[in-house]
């Protein structure tokens, strides 16, 4: 975390539908290290009447 350690993450988003279109979900899992037994932050969040989107360049 800012720029020291080693840390690994897990990031799981879903959508789904439309905009406005029921509840997406984006969750966050923050180890510290490789060892995923040292859970270092965990977030569940849901997003309700919005979209979940991936741009690419």
């Amino acid at each position: 975390m800012n720029g020291k350690g080693l840390y690994t993450f897990k990031v799981q988003a879903k959508d789904n539908g439309e905009p406005g279109a029921g509840s997406d979900h984006f969750d966050i899992k923050i180890w510290n290290g490789t060892d995923m037994s040292d859970l270092y932050y965990k977030a569940n969040n849901t997003i309700a009447d919005r979209d979940i989107q991936v741009r690419t360049n």
